[in-house]
């Protein structure tokens, strides 16, 4: 009742009007706020001077929607053509949206006067309210831009979010900040070299700065478009180089592993390595495989290949540094065989290429191997 007088501006709220609110909301605030507003608009209800007047035999008639989308859909049907297609228009924007990204949404379908007249509206209705500074307008709830949002066909959401996506990236200039929405609108374009180039630039810049739930959502949708496509109607993979492809689900794995998700990480970096070749034992494997690399350390101690081009050398940094990960995951996680191969496989990686910042925490490693294997002597030779 508090939310109805609230809405209304009224002190007191009738038993029938409350009554068929209630009844159908069961108070959860959203829903109320939009069936008030929908018996507004639909002038059953109507409050002046804070005393509410209505339409008895209106309001006992009124059909009020099972959802709060359909209530949103509903009132949607009673506006203007023109303030509907200026209300679709900004939820390809996003729940908040300034006039100019509307105006580019909107191209094509009014000036910007009746723009501003639409928007003027659908204030008044409280479908759309202001909002923060540097976003002057926002749906007046998330699920209020969903419901509309749902109503556009999917050829019109990407070719709003195509145009928006080009003038993010040139609103943008080098402010790497609009790196994640301009991904999100390419994303939702399905533009497939342009949401790749996008999604990747704005997974490393949140990677970067530390914004590891961030860069973990941008990853894991460059995993699902190169694995399962955009989704909606484009189910078919985007083709992406290999090597591109696992630093991806690499980056992926390093983000969830500085959440704590270290399961997550190792299934992201264990994938990684095995499209680079250089797959982890399984566990009736990786006794066989620890021999292996234990020999091929020992071997180098002696005799060490030469490396074959800064192409390869860059690979093996690649796998590298998903074995370092891994042996960290695989040492908090107690598996001690797959631990030593890490850190084995990592060392013979690097042991042929030229000297790298990745041989130091490869020699350091070993070291620590060493130190536990009682072999001090060695370890003094890493360490030299």
């Amino acid at each position: 009742r508090d939310i109805i007088a609230a809405e209304l501006g009224a002190s007191e709220v009738p038993e029938p009007v409350w009554r068929t609110v209630a009844d159908r909301t069961q108070g959860l605030p959203l829903y109320v706020r939009q069936v008030v507003a929908a018996l507004v608009q639909g002038r059953v209800v109507q409050c002046t001077d804070g005393a509410i007047r209505y339409d008895p035999q209106g309001l006992s008639s009124f059909t009020i929607p099972d959802t709060i989308q359909g209530v949103v859909i509903a009132r949607i049907d009673q506006l203007t053509p023109r303030q509907q297609t200026t209300l679709k228009s900004a939820s390809a924007v996003g729940r908040d949206f300034s006039f100019e990204a509307l105006a580019i949404a909107a191209a094509g379908h009014g000036s910007g006067e009746t723009l501003r007249q639409d928007l003027q509206a659908l204030v008044a209705g409280g479908l759309v309210e202001t909002g923060p500074h540097d976003a002057p307008y926002r749906f007046s709830h998330a699920l209020v831009r969903d419901a509309v949002y749902s109503l556009l066909p999917l050829a019109a959401r990407r070719e709003f979010h195509a145009a928006l996506g080009a003038w993010y990236e040139r609103q943008a200039g080098d402010d790497r900040q609009w790196l994640g929405r301009i991904a999100w609108h390419w994303d939702q374009a399905h533009d497939p070299v342009r949401a790749l180039r996008a999604l990747e630039a704005a997974g490393n810049h949140a990677l970067r700065t530390g914004a590891y739930r961030e860069a973990q959502n941008l990853f894991a949708r460059l995993v699902t478009i190169t694995t399962r496509g955009f989704g909606e109607e484009s189910t078919t993979a985007v083709a992406a180089p290999l090597e591109q492809a696992a630093r991806w689900q690499a980056n992926l794995g390093l983000a969830s592993y500085d959440l704590g998700e270290l399961e997550r990480a190792r299934t992201a970096l264990e994938a990684a390595a095995g499209m680079l070749g250089q797959a982890v034992p399984g566990p009736h494997l990786i006794g066989l495989a620890v021999a292996r690399e234990a020999l091929g350390a020992a071997v180098q101690r002696w005799w060490r290949p030469a490396g074959s081009g800064e192409a390869q050398a860059a690979r093996a940094r690649q796998v590298a540094m998903i074995y370092s990960t891994l042996g960290r995951i695989y040492h908090l996680t107690q598996r001690p065989h797959h631990t030593v191969f890490s850190i084995l496989r990592r060392h013979n990686l690097l042991a042929p290429h030229p000297a790298c910042a990745e041989q130091m925490g490869a020699h350091g490693g070993m070291m620590y191997l060493c130190t536990m294997l009682g072999r001090h002597d060695w370890a003094d030779r890493h360490a030299a």
